[in-house]
């Protein structure tokens, strides 16, 4: 008797496509950075496609343990995407000596800026500069120095969302179904 693999092959695709979707944003984020801060970061596939498995372990388990969720928000979607990104880091600087430049703090910080652009665009909200500059600085730190779970960035990026969209309906606010 065969064993059926259409749920394999959905997963993979669902893999893929968010895999995707991050080098896509990954392109986009490098394009907004100085041309020595391009020259010295390298992304690893592997350690991203590493992040996006985690990330659906984590959607797949708040899902078990809260059973009558079948969809989950935005914000636990960019939240949960962000802390993979930031805990496996999949960008490394490229250089052996970091030039001391201006670019030097981007390149230091560029899994935590990418973390954050990645949130931002997955709620979609228009780059990281929309963001009260102590705030940016705030959660850029958190991303460097502490220990966050998962549900605490929701809860952050639910706030920030509030903050920069207050008359916008934020219960089912999504995106493409394929995050889900």
């Amino acid at each position: 008797m065969a064993v059926p693999t259409d749920h394999i092959k959905k997963a993979d695709e669902e893999y893929a496509d968010r895999s995707s979707f991050l080098e896509q944003l990954y392109q986009e984020w490098l394009k907004t950075q100085g041309a020595e801060t391009r020259k010295g970061l390298a992304l690893s596939r592997p350690i991203l496609g590493n992040c996006v498995i985690s990330y659906f372990d984590d959607i797949q388990r708040i899902k078990e343990y809260h059973y009558e969720i079948d969809r989950v928000d935005t914000h636990k979607i960019a939240a949960y995407t962000s802390k993979w990104i930031v805990f496996s880091r999949p960008i490394s600087c490229r250089f052996k000596k970091l030039p001391l430049t201006r670019e030097t703090k981007i390149i230091m910080l560029a899994n935590e800026l990418f973390a954050l652009h990645c949130g931002l665009a997955i709620m979609g909200i228009e780059g990281i500069g929309c963001l009260d500059n102590k705030l940016r600085l705030n959660l850029l730190y958190t991303f460097k120095y502490r220990h966050f779970s998962g549900r605490t960035l929701a809860t952050i990026y639910c706030l920030i969302d509030r903050l920069l969209n207050p008359q916008a309906d934020l219960r089912h606010k999504g995106i493409d179904d394929n995050f889900h």
